[in-house]
């Protein structure tokens, strides 16, 4: 099995290939340039119904009918352009989409606007060294969710050609 620690050098140096959580490194014969495909991505959470904490976090606290903001930010940080970018959401059985609240935006320019992303994903196609984005978007922690469950995980995942894919997780803990 294929592990991150992992590398494949080729005897002679012509290749040196290392899988390092996203990023895959080729190095041409001579020291040639070195190529990274890197795909950044964070995913962060705010209870905007209590709007008690300052700016987001990976974790945060919230109650049965809570609407918390979800916002995904990524970026190409690699040494090359990234082609076929997707990044996809994983909501929790007991946290809601809010419709109409989505909004995907790409070097500060609105993309998407579609609740359609939230089962759909996005595909970005390709990502020039330097771009940034973010999706954002509210959802809602069900009213109906089980006292024994305390709590939920929001996953965004990314992925691209020549990389493995990369995810963030929010953690949302459940009081009342």
């Amino acid at each position: 099995p294929y592990a991150p620690s992992n590398k494949f050098y080729s005897i002679g140096g012509a290749v040196n290939i290392a899988d390092m959580g996203g990023r895959i490194s080729v190095v041409a014969p001579n020291d040639g340039p070195s190529i990274v495909r890197n795909l950044f991505l964070q995913a962060t959470g705010y209870n905007k119904t209590k709007a008690a904490q300052i700016g987001s976090r990976s974790a945060l606290n919230a109650d049965r009918g809570d609407v918390v903001t979800l916002s995904i930010e990524f970026g190409n940080v690699g040494t090359t352009a990234l082609t076929n970018v997707k990044l996809a959401n994983v909501l929790p059985a007991y946290l809601a989409y809010v419709p109409g609240s989505m909004k995907v935006k790409v070097d500060g320019s609105v993309i998407s606007t579609g609740d359609n992303v939230i089962t759909d994903g996005v595909r970005l196609g390709d990502m020039r060294v330097g771009a940034t984005g973010s999706i954002v978007f509210d959802a809602q922690v069900k009213n109906d969710t089980p006292e024994n469950v305390t709590q939920l995980s929001y996953k965004a995942t990314g992925n691209a050609d020549g990389i493995a894919q990369v995810a963030s997780i929010v953690s949302i803990n459940l009081g009342g």
